[in-house]
């Protein structure tokens, strides 16, 4: 069983949201996470990745160029925000002076969305049993909603869950009027999922940082949103 929940970590935890789906779905309908979908609005652009299927595991990873430094090498300007109330509010993340226009509104308006999206995985995956799927997709649009609520279903089975929070440092590497891509350095070193008697079931020699890559479209059809609707993390994965 420890083998078993460890491969599920290895291909749902690190790359968490993950999925090789595509989705014309309303990305905030409720939905089975495994076996149902919706058919109705989509973002205005698609998503600007070439995953590669990672076939058992069922996530994507995309292929980088070696990242030595900053996820940007232009120069940057830090988010301008009202003082943070919690830690995922101070989150920072890093837009370069060359985005300026629509473009540097959509960045200041998908920030906030990433921030609560990630708030709502670490705090989901602490509490795997309750039903997260309205509050999810108030921040997550599919294909990675319904893999993050497939996971949750996995963990409350297995009888897994979440200790601790992931640390964030963010990085704009993309924006139009329409969509915005996010670089992450994810740390994962507070963090662990266990079973019911606290062991650890994690992958061992997962690596403590690495980078993670965020899609966010807006939705005009969804009611004028930024959802959050696609993670990738290279593999393997490229430490930061």
């Amino acid at each position: 069983m420890k083998r078993q929940i460890a491969a599920i970590l290895t291909a749902t935890v690190m790359p968490l949201a993950a999925c090789t789906a595509t989705s014309d779905a309303d990305p905030r309908a409720s939905s089975d996470p495994v076996s149902s979908s919706v058919t109705t609005s989509s973002p205005v652009t698609t998503v600007p990745t070439e995953p590669v299927d990672s076939g058992q595991s069922g996530t994507e990873t995309m292929s980088a160029p070696p990242i030595k430094t900053s996820p940007f090498s232009t120069p940057t300007t830090s988010e301008s925000t009202a003082p943070a109330s919690d830690a995922y509010e101070a989150i920072p993340v890093e837009i370069p002076a060359t985005i300026t226009g629509a473009a540097l509104d959509a960045a200041n308006a998908a920030i906030p969305v990433w921030r609560n999206a990630v708030r709502l995985y670490d705090e989901s995956m602490q509490d795997p049993s309750d039903d997260w799927t309205a509050k999810l997709r108030k921040y997550v649009g599919d294909p990675a909603a319904i893999t993050q609520l497939s996971l949750l279903a996995s963990f409350a089975k297995d009888g897994v869950h979440q200790i601790g929070a992931i640390d964030y440092e963010g990085a704009i590497t993309h924006a139009t009027a329409h969509n915005v891509e996010i670089r992450a350095c994810v740390d994962i070193s507070n963090f662990d999922v266990v079973n019911s008697a606290g062991d650890s079931v994690m992958e061992p020699n997962t690596p403590g940082r690495f980078y993670r890559e965020y899609n966010i479209d807006f939705y005009p059809d969804a009611g004028h949103v930024w959802l959050l609707n696609l993670i990738t993390t290279a593999k393997p994965a490229q430490t930061c």
